[in-house]
């Protein structure tokens, strides 16, 4: 028979603290029963830092480490442990071994299914005066309703006390919060997916894969879609939070990307597709009326490209696209191009009439001032979007069949001992546009041909960079292997090989070559070959001219034309100095040593308390060749330097010995200082030019500005560019990064086509 106990409580009121980390129905029942006796009930679901200020505590359900957690001076606790009977007992021990009297330790069989006896049985044990510290309350749980797993009652108590945690009054404002992050921030999962989509496109295209590419960039459109029709639900709060520009932007660069990819693919096959019908030999109707569809297509597509493409330069961030954002800006200069030129195509491929163009074939390894040693010329027509073979001449088919006497250019007459003048040596002026009339000279008085609609000259190395894009050229007719690097010993061996005025081996050689170009031209990647030839365009490895004035006009605005500048200010500055150098070679030894010479270029402008500004030019040279080995030899050459035109020249040396006999001729915009000057294999020789510049200094703002040019045909140049100051001369602004050291400024480039430096200065 069991015996029924009478609780008796204390009459005071007193704090006592539940800590319950699960808050289970047991907490609940002890907080009730207490609050029946005017007690103060504190329910917490973690100990606090401090105990003090409680007369009792209830641990339900502690962890092993609880004791830790209590300091040396605390309340009387309760451990309230559930079911381990065995976890009871090593407290039990862990309380003997610490001798702690403060603390007692209730066994019970469920945290959930407690009875108000069981309630009443452990506020007896807590409250009685008794010795004892554990009790053991133990009692079968009632059986399951359904016939389930035995373990499911031990789930059911753990999910019942995690959904009273989350739903604690306490957890409500944090979910509240999570809530709305999760609505605000669901279109972030499709966008990041619509992002990955642009990414697998963008390596497909590189792959050539365009069947991959359509279908991921469809995903990446679909996938935006979604994302975007959820982000107009939320796009209020970011309105009002005034965070919309960031969101609003990422779908921006999204939406450019896609379009981008989307234009990318008919554009590329479009524009193979009219190079292919361009090169095509009798057209029909339907080519020329495809034709022109293409032109209009790629034209409508160009400018939407271009759009999309400039959009994602400007928006997308610098931190993570920092790399792609160059090659971007790259493609945005060459669509710019393409649209100027795409503006010009019917005037250059003839349509609805006929053009003639010459190609003038120089080889810069005999460097001229225009470019390079003319050997061979050709003449292409083009009517009707149609082009025609290139007929290919050797420049002695010309030249043997001139029968006056034309005045030659004095370096020729002097150091070539050559009294007449040929088309072979027609570009010996620095301005190609000059060499393209002395070429029509020639060639109307040598073999009657006239109404050329344009010119190009075209180097060496402008051909070495074209056979890049084929990595190799197989020519059948003299079974040879053509790469860009034995190109030019290739064309050479046929040039020089058993030679004799007539020959015809080395005008076939370049004409197969060229033939082979033609042929191969529908299978190479149009955008490797596009890049290798605006290589040599931009290197001045090819230059042009047209008679068409508004077609010229472009030609010059893009640097292609090879021109000779006409010094101009850019500053609106009243004070505004400017300086010219444009360093000049002639190779005049009947050689090609101009494969093995090394030239580098160094000019030091110093400025002296006046405001006297003084230019100090130094070329340095190296020919590499060996002694009597083909084809180098020794570099005879004839070096101008071409200045302003008023300039005062105070000193010109060949390797530190001066000059007194030197030619200085003065014409239009400039003066050139020239001299012969002759470097032995293996041989090294500095020339060094200085000159002051007419206008010097005014107090007050002032404007610097030195324009270098390039020679056609001369390799890229390192180029070191120094500037000092006097006292009380200050550089206020810069268009280049220049090292700084001290009173001057130094800078190293390299001279890969025209440059401009320039310098705004402020003298006191």
């Amino acid at each position: 028979m069991a015996i029924k106990l009478k609780t008796e409580y204390y009459s005071t009121v007193q704090k006592i603290l539940i800590v319950d980390k699960g808050m289970t129905p047991l907490s609940a029942q002890l907080k009730h029963e207490l609050k029946r006796y005017e007690n103060e009930i504190y329910v917490s679901p973690q100990i606090p830092q401090s105990l003090s200020p409680f007369s009792l505590c209830f641990l339900i359900d502690p962890p092993p480490q609880i004791f830790r957690a209590l300091h040396a001076k605390h309340p009387p606790c309760i451990l309230i442990i559930p079911s381990s009977h065995k976890q009871a007992e090593k407290m039990k021990e862990s309380i003997a071994k610490r001798g702690d009297a403060t603390i007692k330790i209730v066994s019970i069989t469920s945290l959930i299914h407690a009875t108000p006896q069981d309630i009443d049985n452990i506020l007896w044990f807590t409250f009685s005066k008794s010795d004892e510290t554990f009790l053991y309350i133990h009692h079968p749980l009632p059986p399951p309703k359904n016939k389930i797993a035995p373990s499911l009652s031990a789930k059911t108590n753990k999910t019942i006390r995690r959904l009273h945690l989350i739903f604690h009054p306490k957890t409500i404002p944090f979910l509240l919060i999570s809530l709305f992050l999760i609505i605000h921030f669901l279109f972030i999962p499709p966008l990041l997916t619509s992002f990955f989509f642009i990414y697998s496109a963008t390596k497909s295209f590189t792959a050539k894969d365009i069947v991959s590419v359509k279908k991921q960039t469809e995903l990446a459109r679909s996938t935006s879609q979604v994302s975007k029709k959820i982000y107009l639900l939320v796009r209020p709060t970011f309105l009002i939070l005034s965070l919309v520009s960031i969101p609003d932007g990422i779908f921006q660069v999204n939406e450019a990307a896609t379009t981008v990819l989307t234009k990318s693919v008919p554009l590329s096959q479009n524009t193979t597709a009219l190079l292919k019908l361009i090169l095509k030999q009798n057209k029909d109707k339907n080519d020329f009326t495809q034709i022109q569809t293409l032109k209009d297509s790629i034209t409508s597509d160009e400018a939407e490209f271009s759009q999309s493409l400039n959009l994602l330069y400007q928006k997308a961030p610098d931190w993570i696209f920092k790399k792609k954002k160059e090659e971007i800006k790259k493609a945005l200069s060459y669509l710019e191009i393409g649209q100027k030129l795409l503006f010009h195509f019917d005037t250059f491929f003839a349509k609805d009439t006929k053009k003639t163009y010459l190609f003038l074939f120089a080889n810069n390894m005999e460097l001229r001032p225009g470019g390079g040693f003319i050997g061979s010329f050709g003449v292409v027509s083009v009517h009707n979007y149609t082009i025609d073979p290139p007929i290919i001449y050797d420049v002695y088919d010309a030249d043997g069949q001139l029968k006056s006497h034309i005045e030659p250019p004095l370096p020729i007459r002097l150091y070539l001992s050559q009294p007449d003048w040929f088309l072979r040596d027609s570009a010996f002026s620095p301005d190609f546009n000059s060499n393209y009339q002395q070429a029509k000279l020639f060639l109307k008085k040598e073999m009657k041909l006239t109404s050329f609609d344009g010119a190009f000259l075209i180097t060496t190395t402008a051909i070495q960079n074209s056979i890049t894009a084929f990595n190799s050229l197989y020519i059948p007719d003299f079974k040879e292997l053509v790469t860009k690097d034995n190109f030019y010993l290739k064309a050479q061996l046929y040039a020089e090989k058993n030679f004799f005025p007539g020959s015809l081996q080395k005008k076939r050689f370049l004409g197969a070559v060229l033939d082979q170009i033609l042929i191969q031209i529908e299978d190479v990647s149009f955008s490797k070959l596009a890049e290798a030839i605006k290589t040599s365009l931009d290197e001045k490895q090819i230059v042009m001219a047209f008679e068409d004035p508004e077609l010229q006009k472009t030609i010059t605005s893009l640097y292609w034309s090879g021109q000779t500048i006409h010094p101009t200010c850019s500053s609106s500055k009243q004070n505004c100095v400017l300086d010219y150098l444009m360093p000049v070679d002639a190779n005049l030894g009947v050689n090609k040593t101009n494969f093995y010479i090394q030239r580098s270029l160094q000019s030091r402008v110093s400025i002296d308390e006046s405001g006297t500004i003084t230019n100090r030019f130094t070329a340095f040279y190296q020919n590499q060749s060996l002694k009597n080995i083909f084809p180098g030899g020794t570099y005879k050459n004839y070096f101008q330097l071409f200045l302003p035109k008023d300039a005062h020249v105070t000193r010109v040396s060949l390797d530190e010995s001066i000059l007194s006999n030197y030619d200085n001729v003065v014409q239009n915009d400039y003066q050139s200082v020239g001299f012969l000057m002759q470097i032995p294999p293996q041989g090294k020789s500095i020339v060094a030019v200085e000159y002051q510049l007419s206008q010097p200094l005014q107090k007050g703002g002032n404007v610097y500005q030195l324009i270098t040019q390039k020679q056609i045909g001369t390799a890229n140049t390192e180029f070191s560019f120094s500037f000092s100051l006097p006292s009380k001369t200050y550089i206020m602004n810069q268009n280049f990064s220049p090292l700084v050291k001290g009173n001057s400024i130094i800078y190293n480039t390299t001279i890969t086509n025209d440059k401009i430096f320039f310098l705004e200065l402020l003298k006191e």
